[in-house]
């Protein structure tokens, strides 16, 4: 009785195995897949597109009026002055940094 039990146990194990081994190149297929989306997915978090400066002129002291919109995620802009100026840079005094 108990080696029926056993055998039992075992047939059922074997018939498993043997089915993740006969089914093995679409399990493979599957977890790639779910690996190149997650990476995908992670990789395009954050990307900032549609970035556009509103103010026409950007004069010292006054706010610098700029919008941009983030894949999945909130767009936070930060300017920076630079320290010297150039006179070829006259028009944009700064960077915006999405």
């Amino acid at each position: 009785m108990l080696y029926q039990e056993y055998k039992a146990k075992l047939n059922k194990r074997k018939k498993l195995y043997d089915g993740l081994w006969k089914y093995r190149l679409l399990i493979i297929a599957a977890a790639l897949l779910i690996v190149a989306l997650t990476s995908v997915l992670m990789g395009v978090k954050g990307m900032s597109y549609d970035f556009e400066v509103k103010s026409a002129q950007i004069v010292y002291g006054e706010g610098v009026v700029a919008s941009a919109k983030c894949i999945f995620g909130d767009a936070t802009l930060e300017y920076r002055g630079w320290r010297r100026v150039d006179a070829r840079r006259a028009q944009v005094r700064g960077e915006v940094r999405v």
